[in-house]
């Protein structure tokens, strides 16, 4: 037993290259709890892991310091299994496109196939990629990481399904309550595709984020929920949006300390307290929140103490080039907006140069008549609830 652990720590190190100065020893020791669990296949945890749940565990990789040939494997099996997953759906193809532009990747042309124009080919003219939030979160960043510009009605679908207390909430019309996890990546969302911090619907969701903090620090799934791993990760990811310190949110501790106090010695990390072992989602989200990366992970951006949000001159890959954040495709979307969320697209869609495409149809039927109509408008929502959680492995 003693030579399989040797033999086990032997192969472990060698699959990592050694992290920058830069990257918190508690996000590498956690990426590398992660490599520890490869398969010979190349995925993590199980040897039928979704090539999507691959393409989160390569950016974590990344934001935790870690490259080299665990990386390598990994890439090789999202090239063999990558295409058929990111065929099923949008929040798919964008997971997987994230993890490829963290590892400097080209998405357009990886194992032969374009997972942008995947992606793109499932853009939705109501202004949206899947009708959950938190799935067309994971879309949209796939379109940012990408470099694609992100439509205009992309952003007003946020807009128009923002709940009543400036959260977010996993389904269209917030059918389902507001909730940490959806707002976190929303506020990634926004700020990654140029909308201002000061925009009313970030500074809501801002607000709504900070006072669902727990008292020891950390963040629950729902407001009054015990603190969990992935939770805290995904709201320190958009505090690292919005560029501020964890440390100025502060209830008792704060994000960081809480999620730390999560963390075995082993790397890994609890999904709750008192858990007699590591969770693996919760490890490979946990990652992304104590090396305070926002969303996107960019090959080379800067980790941990920076404490930055996107960097916007970093290039996903050779071969293709970031462009403009949002663009002005799309049409109306039908989702039931609060009456704030109203007010804000309306005046969004104002500011809309005169040539784009929702700026011309506003001219011909006010931007808030649309809204109204929108509003009166019955939904078709799916019978099921969105899971977070079906996208872990």
């Amino acid at each position: 037993m003693k030579v399989l652990r040797v033999v086990a720590a032997a192969f472990v190190a060698a699959a990592i290259t050694a992290p920058s100065v830069a990257v918190a020893d508690a996000a590498y020791r956690g990426a590398s709890f992660i490599v520890s669990r490869q398969m010979p296949s190349g995925a993590f945890f199980s040897a039928d892991q979704p090539p999507d749940g691959v393409g989160e565990d390569i950016a974590s990789l990344i934001a935790g310091g870690v490259t080299g040939a665990s990386v390598d494997r990994a890439l090789a099996f999202v090239a063999t299994r990558g295409p058929d997953r990111a065929r099923q759906n949008a929040a798919y193809a964008g997971r997987i496109i994230l993890g490829l532009v963290a590892a400097g990747r080209n998405p357009r042309s990886f194992g032969g196939f374009d997972y942008v124009a995947e992606l793109e080919s499932k853009y939705k003219p109501a202004g949206m990629y899947e009708p959950q939030l938190y799935a067309d979160s994971l879309a949209v960043l796939g379109v940012i990481a990408a470099g694609d510009p992100v439509p205009v009605q992309a952003i007003t679908y946020f807009r128009l399904n923002e709940c009543s207390g400036g959260g977010f909430g996993h389904d269209e019309g917030c059918a389902s309550k507001a909730d940490t996890d959806t707002t976190s990546l929303v506020i990634d969302v926004l700020i990654a595709a140029g909308v201002p911090k000061f925009d009313t619907v970030i500074s809501r969701a801002r607000t709504w984020l900070s006072e669902t903090q727990n008292d020891d620090g950390g963040f629950g799934l729902y407001p009054g929920d015990p603190t969990n791993a992935n939770s805290a990760a995904l709201a320190l990811t958009a505090i690292a949006a919005l560029q501020e310190r964890s440390e100025d949110w502060k209830k008792g501790n704060d994000a960081r300390t809480a999620l730390l106090a999560l963390q075995f010695p082993s790397g890994g990390f609890a999904l709750h307290a008192g858990d007699p072992k590591p969770n693996d989602y919760a490890t490979v989200q946990g990652v992304l929140g104590v090396s305070r990366r926002a969303l996107p992970i960019r090959p080379g951006a800067k980790t941990a103490s920076s404490n930055l949000g996107p960097t916007r001159s970093a290039q996903p890959a050779s071969g293709f080039t970031l462009t403009s954040p949002i663009s002005d495709a799309g049409t109306q979307s039908l989702a039931q907006p609060s009456h704030a969320a109203q007010k804000d697209a309306a005046a969004f869609m104002d500011q809309q140069p005169a040539t784009s495409t929702v700026a011309q149809h506003s001219r011909r039927k006010s931007s808030r008549s649309m809204l109204m109509a929108a509003a009166s408008a019955s939904l078709a929502l799916s019978g099921a609830l969105f899971v977070r959680r079906r996208f872990a492995r």
